[in-house]
């Protein structure tokens, strides 16, 4: 019985890490997280410093006079709040572009164009110009998202069939020394992983710099991805550590636990002659 309780609580250790991974890479680009990343780290008023100087220099290079005009005029138009308007309605469509049921996410700055028309501001017809991504552009990210959610589901169903059975045998063997090994070892792993990811990301964002003329956007997507790291690190850690924790709490508890006495044969004498 034990070596059948040792053999389910390896199956669980797996189960238990794939679950969690595939929830969390399942996680990484939602809504509502690439949202509050991109507020907490400041971008969008770095974005409405940076989108103006960088539209002014393209639109009147050499004429400083010039820039200095189109540079207060676009400012007042393209607000932080205007650009997490903006943002926050692509972020919408590329989450549901992610999920497959989207054909596009598309950033339209023709009011931006129109409110700067009425102050007699015309930009070049190169400048500003919608920002579309195609769901073909996205496929590859999409069907692995699409797959960790389906193959987090399984797993999680057969995390709770696999828990089920060892606890049910753990009763009957009156250990759970095994089962508390078993989350231990897959919270300590599970951390790790979380660990890598989050030096995948900061990695990137230390070494991204982005060439031409959007460069202008490095600081602010640096600062995005390292949020974003950040808070997953914040988030996941905490369920990698309740995995050990409880993991070492039914050790303990299995040490508390009364020990079986284990059956002896007695070899019967044989009977005496006379």
């Amino acid at each position: 019985m034990k070596v059948l309780l040792r053999f389910i609580n390896s199956l669980l250790t797996i189960a238990i890490i794939v679950t969690a991974t595939a929830f969390t890479l399942s996680q990484v680009f939602t809504y509502d997280r690439i949202s509050k990343a991109a507020d907490s780290s400041g971008a969008y008023q770095a974005l409405a410093k940076a989108l103006p100087a960088q539209i002014a220099s393209d639109s009147a290079a050499g004429n400083p006079a010039v820039q200095q005009q189109l540079n207060a005029a676009i400012t007042q138009v393209a607000t932080p709040d205007y650009i997490k308007a903006k943002f926050d309605n692509f972020f919408q469509q590329f989450d549901v572009l992610l999920r497959g049921q989207g054909a596009t996410a598309v950033i339209d700055f023709g009011d931006l164009r129109a409110s700067l028309r009425q102050k007699g501001v015309d930009l070049p017809a190169d400048q500003m110009q919608p920002l579309v991504v195609q769901q073909a552009q996205v496929a590859g990210l999409s069907k692995g998202l699409i797959i960790s959610r389906q193959v987090g589901l399984g797993a999680l169903i057969g995390t709770v069939v696999l828990l089920v059975i060892s606890l049910l045998i753990s009763y009957l063997v009156g250990t759970y020394r095994s089962l508390g090994l078993s989350l231990g070892v897959a919270g300590f792993i599970y951390g790790l992983i979380i660990l890598l990811i989050n030096a995948i990301l900061g990695s990137t964002a230390n070494n991204l710099k982005l060439q031409g003329p959007v460069n202008v956007l490095t600081p602010s997507l640096q600062k995005f991805l390292t949020e974003l790291s950040n808070q997953l690190r914040a988030q996941f850690v905490i369920l990698a550590l309740v995995l050990v924790v409880i993991g070492a709490l039914l050790l303990i508890f299995s040490g508390l636990l009364p020990k079986k006495p284990t059956k002896t044969k007695t070899l019967k004498k044989p009977a005496e002659s006379f």
